[in-house]
């Protein structure tokens, strides 16, 4: 089950900002004081987000509540969340997430969650756990099946299996394993590996910050566990978890879409009805306000011959205590744009700490308390306090000066974009009732959306009026609540720790009789031979409502108009959105040199940290945010049947209206990006340096399926040498190449764009209403304008175009700080005898339900498990 660590109001503005429309009429809603089902009517209110009107009701013998979200969305969801403190770091809450989802009294059985997960007719079935609270959302486009799986769960979190079944919370938490009774014995646990893996060096920084900024609280433990305290939990320990916080009088659930809420009342009502209504204790770790700033220093264990030279991690943090829902909504905007890459924020910054990558946050999702941060990435702990002064220093001049009030209307703008993409968001439902539910589990209403609704209005309202500078004065600048912590690499300290745990493993071992080592031996195969039962196929079927002669037709179709002209391929389709589009730019660079391509892919790499020829880095990318919304430019590979075509793909949405401001943008960006400023590309490529270690270490698979496609494969071939270890080697030797001769490295760059400019096999792509298609019919072209025809290129052209050759290792193996393995095996589908085909796909879901996930997962015990069929 997902596990996630932090939820910002970055992310939710992102998502869920409210959109300016009409709440839908939808009939037959009860009105206030009726009673339905067990239930009560107690509000009727609207979903301004999606138009949608809502019904609240409470239950009345539990008071527990139901929000349902009344809308014509066919994608219906089904949510129901607890308040769920982490009290230490045990991950207690997030092992009793599992559990729940392994079997109750009506499902009995621990391998049930898999099959219905991948045998049912749904579009997300999962469960997370947050820092406030344990949410289990749902959804499917069959009101029936969603019933169905709404029984599965309100059964598990009411009725678990684990009273009587400690099996699941060794399974599921931790235990002891011994092989043999000549075997060493170790530690696994599904939620204890899961944990192990997700020990990076950025999470630690994050907890390290709430640690000493909210220091004894519960703020500070970690939700999903640390590894070394997950050994200290017991099984009772989750049966008195369950007991205080799993009732309805501590519930919300979150109806939405197209349904008959009547159903699912008397469906809930059976479970709530069980209980009496009950006051629900729930501890939220607020704290009195630090009255000076505290500074911290952490170690981070990493293996000997790890680099830690300029791998520690800084964060500047701050509580914003007393602040208001108005208040932290001003504050998320104040962070983006001080950390925008127009803020002399960032570029004093980028002077100061060239390698480094500087951002800020607000987070609202940890406590009823929100904080910021400040930090930076790619630092030595002796950063600490120069760091902490040049924010501070920065920091009071743009309040003396006053915050860009054109980045903050450009961020504004952006915001607002956005929420005309809401109604084509997957999963909306889903994501709407665990926002909403994250609110509630903070302490705040179920109105939150329409209450941003309000406070952006306002806040926009003062803007000029000094603002941002008050919010900045008020809650950062003379602000006592701080804390600068720093997380710092220790090589070697990973051998040390698994040394200690060993010692203590066969210290253990040492003091255990020969019956006990035995029983030890047989309680490990029993379990694993438990964890590899079947789930009863009866139960399975229970869940399967919908089968192949009644799946409801809910695929619209897209009519895609396409034609030709000059080197240009254009292709539109139509689809009824509000007034956005959605445009993609392919252009062909199969002609690169192999010394071109990695010149080329910098270059994208490099666009939008740079000004242009017409503007400044600052102008540009306020420009980019106001117009360009989710602007990309990366050299990538397109897998085609008839083999690979390596593009310069760049992609965008605007409004219709400003479409061609966006187009000039894009020709800018793209064709006319600076680089004569060679001290910014230096410190832009330190930059991506950073970036990219942390993400192999931090997702080395990505780089492993690709490696092992490119054995087989002409296109992930050529892909891995564009964008994987070879390009992280290019990027050191970059550095070194700038210092040696600037203005070669400069005009090899100038030269790859050069070969590229070409007017010919070029896509352009367009999804939107009529109108925005009028704009791209009537504007696209100036992107082309002055690119040279092929005919004009020199004879030659492309003779030397890279080929990529196969990868010929059979296995390797890539070094990274890691306190977990991450194993690939690949097998091409010619080499064991089989042939592409649809039967292929159901065969490997039988084989994830079946073998995978009890073998793997449940007994040897590893968290991830990913199973991908290729047509290769």
């Amino acid at each position: 089950m997902k596990k996630v660590l932090t939820f910002c109001l970055a992310l939710v503005i992102a998502l869920h900002t409210p959109v300016s429309a009409r709440a839908a009429e939808v009939a037959g809603l009860p009105a206030v004081g009726d009673e339905v089902g067990g239930f009560t009517v107690t509000n009727r209110g609207n979903f301004n987000l999606v138009g949608a009107e809502t019904v609240l009701f409470e239950h009345n013998k539990t008071g527990g509540q139901v929000l349902y979200i009344a809308s014509e969305d066919i994608e219906r969801s089904f949510n129901i969340a607890f308040k769920t403190p982490k009290l230490d770091s045990k991950g207690v809450p997030h092992v009793f997430e599992h559990i729940t989802i392994s079997g109750s009294e009506k499902y009995p059985s621990q391998n049930l969650f898999f099959p219905l997960a991948n045998r049912t007719y749904n579009t997300f079935v999962n469960a997370m756990t947050y820092d406030t609270m344990t949410t289990y959302p749902l959804a499917s486009l069959s009101p029936e099946q969603l019933l169905v799986i709404a029984d599965y769960y309100l059964d598990g979190v009411f009725h678990p299996m684990i009273y009587d079944e400690e099996r699941l919370y060794r399974r599921e938490a931790w235990r002891y394993e011994l092989a043999d009774a000549d075997s060493p014995v170790t530690v696994s646990g599904t939620v204890y590996n899961e944990m192990k893996g997700n020990q990076t060096i950025e999470a630690a920084a994050y907890y390290n910050a709430i640690k000493a900024l909210f220091p004894g609280s519960v703020i500070a433990n970690v939700n999903g566990g640390d590894p070394d305290a997950i050994l200290d939990m017991t099984w009772q320990d989750l049966k008195d978890f369950h007991t205080a916080y799993y009732h309805p009088s501590n519930a919300l659930v979150t109806l939405y879409g197209d349904l008959d809420c009547e159903a699912f009342l008397s469906l809930v009502d059976g479970y709530f009805s069980e209980f009496e209504k009950s006051e629900v204790a729930v501890e939220t770790g607020v704290i009195d306000p630090l009255t000076e700033p505290v500074t911290e220093v952490y170690r981070f264990p990493v293996e000997a011959g790890s680099q830690t030279e300029g791998a520690s991690i800084i964060s500047y943090s701050g509580a914003a205590n007393g602040a208001t829902l108005e208040d932290n909504i001003g504050l998320q905007f104040l962070m983006l744009a001080l950390t925008h890459e127009a803020s002399p924020l960032i570029t004093d910054m980028r002077e100061k700490f060239p390698g480094s990558n500087v951002f800020s946050m607000l987070n609202l999702s940890a406590a009823p308390v929100s904080f910021f941060t400040f930090q930076g990435d790619g630092l030595d702990p002796g950063d600490a306090e120069a760091f902490k002064s040049a924010v501070d220093t920065a920091l009071a001049q743009i309040a003396e000066d006053g915050v860009a009030q054109n980045i903050v209307e450009a961020l504004l703008a952006a915001d607002r974009f956005s929420n005309l993409t809401i109604p084509e968001s997957p999963n909306l439902g889903v994501n709407l009732s665990t926002s909403t539910s994250l609110f509630w589990s903070l302490g705040g209403g179920l109105d939150f959306y329409n209450e941003y609704l309000e406070a952006l209005d306002s806040i926009e309202a003062k803007l000029g009026d000094g603002y941002m500078e008050e919010l900045l004065q008020k809650y950062v600048l003379n602000n006592p609540h701080k804390a600068l912590v720093t997380t710092s690499p220790e090589a070697g300290l990973t051998e040390a720790k698994d040394a200690e745990l060993a010692a203590e493993l066969a210290a253990l071992k040492e003091a255990m009789s020969e019956d006990e080592i035995a029983a030890m031996v047989e309680e490990t195969a029993s379990l694993a031979a438990w964890s590899m039962e079947e789930a009863p196929e009866e139960l399975v079927e229970k869940f399967q409502v919908i089968g192949v002669d009644n799946l409801p037709e809910e695929a619209p179709s897209y009519g895609i108009n396409e034609r030709d002209g000059e080197g240009v391929r254009y292709m539109t389709a139509e689809a009824d959105v509000a007034d956005i589009g959605s445009t993609m730019l392919n252009f062909d660079i199969s002609a690169l040199a192999k010394d071109e391509i990695h010149y080329l892919r910098l270059y994208t790499d490099l666009i939008g940290s740079l000004g242009t020829s017409n503007h400044s880095l600052s102008e540009i990318s306020t420009l980019m945010t106001r117009y360009l919304n989710g602007f990309s430019a990366s050299a990538t590979v397109l897998d085609k049947k008839d083999g690979y075509a390596p593009v310069l793909s760049v992609q965008w949405m605007s409004l219709n209206s400003e479409y061609p401001t966006g187009v000039d943008l894009v020709k800018e960006l793209v064709f006319n990006s600076d680089t004569s400023d060679t001290d910014t590309v230096k410190s832009v490529v330190s930059r991506l340096k950073t970036l990219m270690r942390n993400e192999i270490n931090q997702s080395p698979y990505t780089y492993q399926y690709t490696r092992a496609m490119a054995a087989h494969d002409e296109a992930y071939a050529y892909a891995a040498y564009m964008g994987g270890i070879e390009y992280y080697q290019f990027l050191i030797e970059a550095e070194t190449a700038l210092e040696a001769d600037p203005e070669a490295f400069r005009q090899k760059l100038a030269d790859a764009v050069d070969r590229v400019a070409v007017r010919d096999n070029i896509t352009a792509l367009f999804a939107g209403n009529a109108e925005g298609i009028r704009a791209f019919e009537e504007n696209i072209d100036a992107v082309f304008e002055g690119l040279k025809p092929l005919g004009d290129m020199p004879e030659g052209y492309g003779d030397d175009a890279f080929k990529p050759e196969l990868l010929a290792q059979n296995s390797e193996a890539l070094v990274i700080d890691s306190t977990v393995q991450y194993n690939l095996l690949y097998a091409p589908l010619e080499d064991i005898g089989l042939e592409d085909s649809g039967k292929l796909q159901p065969a490997s879901t039988f084989l994830y339900d079946a073998y995978m996930t009890p073998q793997i997962r449940h007994n040897i015990g590893a968290y991830g498990i990913i199973m991908q069929l290729d047509e290769n």
